[in-house]
């Protein structure tokens, strides 16, 4: 479970690697929030990776930039009606745009089937 001040690990190809959460979408007073709901967060710390565009130093991703994201994985043990025991070590988020538009193409590690959306599932390696 996600409550806001929590640190969470980007598994996309951004430039982001960890994000703070500050507003959780689904409800006014929402406390929580699991899988497949969307965050709000400011990025705290990025990969130090620089384009140079015409003569200019270009960052994709800075320090303190607001962005959404997508909840893929968080530290909960689920057990499923087939026995299965699924637990992960990090909270993880994939950053969006909009609601169905990802800021990248490639995303890092297993998820489960909680999450819906069928053109995010077809990014990922695993599926659990």
């Amino acid at each position: 479970m996600i409550q806001r001040q929590t640190w969470v690990y980007v598994t996309d190809n951004s430039l982001a690697q960890w994000v703070k959460v500050f507003h959780l979408y689904g409800g006014f007073k929402r406390r929580f929030t699991t899988i497949n709901f969307y965050i709000k967060g400011s990025i705290r710390l990025v990969k130090p990776f620089i384009i140079y565009y015409k003569g200019f130093q270009v960052k994709k991703m800075q320090q303190g930039m607001i962005v959404r994201g997508l909840i893929t994985r968080q530290v909960y043990t689920c057990l499923y009606k087939t026995s299965i025991l699924y637990k992960t070590k990090l909270n993880t988020i994939v950053l969006i745009k909009k609601k169905n538009l990802f800021l990248s193409q490639y995303l890092f590690g297993p998820t489960t089937y909680k999450i819906r959306n069928k053109r995010l599932l077809l990014l990922f390696q695993y599926i659990l």
